[in-house]
């Protein structure tokens, strides 16, 4: 069986992420929006996909009143015995059609199939493409529900079934309902976190380092995958918060095994074997706007500093080979991503930088609005 993935938004980070942990070999992307997968995927691991999605078939044309006709006999034996009314929805990327030119698409193959004896509900579109609260909402990932999805690739369309979609439900559950929240040391996004993780190339019963673990959002996505985690945090007010988060998201399991120590980041030694380093390091001050060059220079040498001193110290202490995931700040100015200068020694300072087959530019994770991103370095211990 063929699968499509449909990547988030920012697609270079999940292509990167697919190929960490399933092989270039497994992959051949379509464009921005999706990705075949030849390996059935394990989908709650993926922080940068939104939807995995079974391959029915690919048409030489971008009608979509071509693909509703060819659909049909494969949402009809999808009904074969069962019962109760089909929740039906319609979703489609890489193709400039409006909301409207949808609905008319859906309400189209609505009439085909009660022609047929199926009773439907359509599930009605705001935008080409269904969001995950509609998905999830209306249940078109389990039994009576079908998401159909029209990928458009140049001349070609290929046409999906989503299997399943990310639960927004479950990660506002881990983001808000922790007991500590800390909007000034940074928000890292548990989907960013799942991302870095699986950039770093950590397993189950591996042991992976978050050095600035901040409130423990790592170190919680890596218990969550059954990886041992090993956090540490210069500041006492986020190691008690990291303590008191995983004690709540662990609730007393004693696998996989969580440590948390107040430690210098530039200077500690950690006692244990380090298989995977991943994580957010020190972003610099919240800024609402770009600074004057002055200031912003200023900032910049400081977190540099820090950084330069940060992977000096890590280094001696990694075997050769050991990879390090790490979203570092880059500062957004005019249309241009600013990098600490010390990203130029990577080398000198022991590391190569990894390499992609499907991912050639930097990976950067940032929002529209925001001054401070997130640049990911992906590092191979020398």
């Amino acid at each position: 069986m063929k699968y499509i993935a449909i990547l988030g938004r920012q697609h270079e980070l999940a292509l990167a992420e697919l190929e960490t942990l399933y092989g270039p070999e497994s992959l051949e992307p379509i464009n921005k929006h999706a990705c075949f997968i030849n390996k059935p995927v394990e989908f709650e691991r993926l922080g940068s996909t939104i939807k995995i999605t079974r391959f029915i078939q690919t048409l030489e044309s971008q009608s979509i009143a071509q693909a509703i006709e060819s659909v049909l006999p494969h949402i009809l034996e999808s009904r074969r015995e069962r019962t109760g009314k089909l929740q039906l929805g319609l979703s489609t990327y890489g193709t400039r059609v409006t909301a409207s030119q949808i609905n008319r698409a859906a309400l189209d193959l609505k009439r085909k199939l009660r022609s047929e004896g199926v009773s439907l509900r359509l599930v009605p579109n705001k935008a080409p493409e269904l969001n995950a609260a509609q998905i999830l909402n209306n249940k078109l990932t389990r039994e009576n529900g079908f998401e159909l999805n029209l990928i458009v690739d140049g001349n070609k369309t290929h046409l999906t079934q989503t299997l399943q979609v990310q639960d927004i439900d479950e990660y506002a559950r881990r983001d808000r309902d922790k007991p500590v929240r800390d909007p000034l040391v940074g928000m890292l996004p548990p989907k960013l976190a799942q991302t870095l993780i699986n950039l770093s190339g950590a397993n189950p019963n591996q042991t992976i380092l978050d050095p600035f673990c901040g409130t423990g959002t790592v170190l919680m996505e890596a218990f969550a995958m059954g990886i041992n985690s090993y956090g540490s945090d210069i500041s006492p007010e986020m190691i008690e918060a990291t303590r008191l988060n995983m004690d709540w998201f662990a609730k007393n399991q004693q696998q996989p095994s969580y440590n948390v120590k107040l430690a210098d980041a530039t200077s500690h030694q950690w006692e244990t074997n380090i298989d995977a380093v991943a994580g957010e390091t020190f972003l610099g001050p919240a800024l609402r706007k770009i600074p004057e060059k002055h200031a912003l220079k200023t900032i910049i040498h400081d977190v540099d500093d820090i950084h330069r001193r940060f992977l000096l110290n890590l280094a001696p202490q990694l075997t050769s080979g050991v990879r390090v995931c790490l979203a570092v700040p880059s500062w957004h100015d005019s249309g241009v991503f600013i990098d600490l200068p010390c990203l130029d020694d990577l080398e000198k300072l022991g590391y190569n930088p990894s390499s992609f087959v499907f991912t050639h530019n930097k990976l950067v994770y940032h929002r529209p609005q925001q001054v401070v991103g997130r640049r990911i370095l992906n590092l191979v211990r020398k």
